[in-house]
């Protein structure tokens, strides 16, 4: 999946949100796949390891996500006008627990 590819991809999970510039969706995009890599290298990321192919959707739905709550960081209740937020950590994300983690031994 190309970088223009997961972009749209996430944009597209946005519903084209005006916000969404390519920067920022590459910024998120970024931050995504550092999550994925420090869950499935939990002892260290080997030097040559990069992204593998199989978590190329998730980093876009996690990108998405991360999107989606910002401004509201790290919230835990949030009660106005009738709205409800509680958020958790980005760490336990649900979208996290798809990710198989990775070590050998020595």
């Amino acid at each position: 999946m190309t970088t223009e590819s997961r972009r749209l991809r996430m944009k597209t999970l946005l519903g084209n949100d005006a916000d969404a510039t390519d920067t920022v969706c590459d910024e998120y995009l970024a931050i995504a796949s550092d999550l994925i890599m420090d869950k499935r290298y939990p002892f260290g990321i080997p030097n040559d390891a990069s992204l593998p192919t199989q978590y190329e959707p998730l980093q876009c739905e996690l990108g998405a996500w991360l999107f989606a709550r910002r401004g509201a960081l790290g919230e835990i209740v949030h009660n106005e006008n009738g709205i409800n937020r509680t958020y958790a950590s980005a760490d336990s994300c649900e979208l996290l627990s798809r990710v198989t983690p990775f070590a050998k031994v020595v």
